[in-house]
């Protein structure tokens, strides 16, 4: 009798894994997680494309309105405001009642900033650019290093979990951002 028990317990355990397993399961069709079936008008992320030439450039510039901002930095009595995807506000801020706007350091694509022995570093799309920021009136720029950052912006939008996206298209220029938008029929699924 104990040996039927085991055996119909162990039946109705198998079963109920397969009926988890089944029900877990939705057809694939894109390798990124999509269901199969067409969604139609969803709201989802589009990119947005900029030509990789612009992209990739950067500068110094007078100071400009702060429109997204983002990360600050700290640096000996400056202030290092990230506007997402835009570039670095520099503001010189010994006196904190009176800040004061030094330049803009355009940067494409920028999320984040870093400040070590004089040196900016801040992220370009996929590249690290660095300025030197020794003289705060006379911001240099001194290099970039190709590739030293990860293309997750360029590929997925960081913000989407399980949320439809539009495809990147590559031949249209490095993704710099992304818009929360009506998509038709998207192909990407994250």
């Amino acid at each position: 009798m104990d040996n039927m028990k085991r055996t119909v317990w162990r039946g109705a355990v198998v079963a109920l894994m397969m009926l988890v397993i089944v029900a877990g399961c939705t057809p694939r069709d894109d390798g990124w997680g999509m269901p199969s079936s067409p969604p139609g008008e969803v709201m989802g992320f589009k990119p947005v494309y900029m030509p990789e030439a612009q992209a990739y450039t950067v500068s110094v510039s007078a100071p400009e309105a702060l429109l997204k901002p983002g990360k600050i930095y700290i640096y000996y009595g400056l202030l290092f405001v990230v506007d997402r995807l835009q570039g670095i506000h520099v503001i010189n801020n010994q006196d904190p009642t009176n800040p004061t706007p030094i330049a803009f350091l355009k940067v494409p694509g920028c999320h984040d900033v870093a400040v070590n022995a004089g040196m900016l570093y801040a992220d370009n799309v996929n590249d690290l650019v660095v300025f030197d920021i020794t003289d705060p009136l006379n911001i240099q720029y001194e290099h970039r290093i190709q590739g030293a950052l990860p293309q997750g912006l360029q590929l997925f939008p960081e913000q989407a979990r399980n949320q439809y996206f539009e495809c990147v298209d590559t031949t249209r220029g490095v993704v710099i951002d992304w818009v929360f938008t009506t998509l038709n029929n998207p192909k990407c699924y994250r």
